[in-house]
């Protein structure tokens, strides 16, 4: 009887040992899961729909951190140089929202939806402080507008101007990337607008001769 006894209590035992063994396993692949990381781009602010996105403002809309892997949403952006910089942002986001692919739309694809019959104008500023300080660039937003110094006025003559083409006084375009943006660049002077054919007489009628002035436009909207 007593080997019995002593054989079950073995067996009892064992069974015991070996669900300690997988309570043990299951808790640490827990552990690891829950310690699993992943890198994930989140808004740092409120930020308006048809607010646009370019080199000068992304680090101040958005930062990088960590999240739990089970956390990351499928389509979220992992690197802020991943980001589209000549964007708009689709809808309102939230501080501590993660920017997922579907947020934001290309200002080309936006703008082009708002065009019956485009057509491209070029003009030059006098200086390059009547354009942003030189920093205005291909998928930019402007204001145009005609300055009269003498008499102190000054005049909107089309709002919202995309940007097609900027270009040192030498007429080399002017690129800047996410990874170069903070290095020195060539002084924008020279612009090629989009605007609709309907309006290309009056712009060039307005525009023709005077003194021009470029005002960077952050929301489209």
């Amino acid at each position: 009887m007593k080997r019995k006894i002593g054989l079950k209590s073995l067996i009892i035992a064992l069974i015991l040992a070996i669900l300690a063994f997988f309570i043990v396993i299951f808790i640490e692949q827990k552990m690891l899961n829950d310690y699993e990381k992943a890198t994930v781009v989140v808004a740092v602010k409120n930020i308006s729909a048809y607010t646009k996105l370019d080199v000068t403002n992304i680090n101040e809309y958005f930062a990088v951190v960590e999240v739990p892997k089970d956390f990351k949403m499928s389509g979220s952006y992992s690197r802020i140089n991943d980001i589209n910089t000549n964007a708009v942002i689709k809808y309102d986001i939230e501080e501590g929202e993660q920017l997922t692919k579907n947020k934001i739309v290309s200002v080309e694809d936006e703008v082009l939806l708002e065009y019956k019959e485009p057509v491209s104008v070029s003009l030059k500023v006098e200086n390059i402080s009547y354009a942003v300080s030189g920093t205005l660039k291909r998928g930019d937003i402007v204001d145009v507008i005609v300055t009269n110094d003498l008499e102190n006025e000054c005049t909107i003559i089309k709002k919202n101007v995309f940007i097609l083409g900027a270009y040192d006084s030498s007429g080399n375009e002017v690129i800047v990337s996410n990874e170069n943006s903070n290095d020195s660049v060539v002084a924008s002077v020279i612009f090629n607008f989009l605007i609709e054919r309907e309006d290309y007489p009056d712009f060039v009628a307005s525009t023709s001769g005077k003194n021009i002035k470029l005002i960077k436009v952050d929301n489209i909207r």
